[in-house]
């Protein structure tokens, strides 16, 4: 008899549930679908065969004018480009910057203040290695950020975030083999293995 009630009560329970269930989640209206417009841009990615075909990108506020615009990485013998939005479409805006270096090709790259004066910076994986380039007034000044990345490795990728909570961006870094020993076709080859690195900022954007 008390088995027969307690199984009444979870019943009555459950038909109560229902309306509110259909009333929130199924009859309720959808909430409106962003949609999306393709524009055209001025930038074409060139690979090079005797570098790898990555490229790198990150959204940037060069100027702090809350306009934001796009880094984008070229290949080896091509510039980078940086495209901001004018007349719904994205055109090169990177005049005398200073941010492209078209003797390496450039994998990656990520934007954050890491000197903490309001203005955004830009460091830039290339295979020749990590560069910081600081923000001044929309002005940049590029730095080598040292980095051991081990026999026939080079960086990839780069990802900004305060690791260990100190209020400074630190780095990690993913790792990949050089074009120069990597092998086509293969998988699992244990000279592909590359360790990747994680940079500690020590405050005064030195890791």
């Amino acid at each position: 008899m008390r088995t027969s009630i307690v199984i009444f009560a979870v019943a009555v329970l459950l038909s109560a549930c229902v309306p509110t269930f259909e009333r929130d989640h199924i009859t309720s209206t959808p909430p409106a679908v962003q949609s999306f417009k393709e524009i055209s841009t001025s930038f074409t990615h060139e690979w090079a065969e005797s570098s790898h075909p990555f490229t790198g990108a990150a959204v940037i506020d060069v100027d702090g004018n809350g306009s934001l615009e796009v880094f984008v990485g070229g290949g080896r013998g091509q510039a980078d480009m940086l495209l901001g939005s004018k007349d719904d479409a994205l055109v090169d805006v990177m005049g005398a910057r200073g941010l492209s270096n078209p003797a390496s090709a450039t994998h990656g790259a990520a934007s954050s203040d890491l000197d903490g004066d309001g203005d955004v910076d830009l460091v830039v994986a290339r295979e020749d290695g990590l560069t910081l380039y600081i923000n001044d007034g929309a002005k940049f000044e590029a730095r080598d950020v040292p980095v051991t990345l081990g026999m026939d490795a080079i960086p990839l990728s780069v990802a900004i975030s305060d690791v260990n909570g100190d209020g400074h961006g630190d780095l990690y870094i993913s790792v990949f083999v050089s074009i120069g020993a990597f092998k086509s076709g293969t998988f699992n080859d244990v000279d592909h293995m590359k360790l990747n690195v994680l940079l500690i900022n020590n405050g005064d954007l030195t890791f």
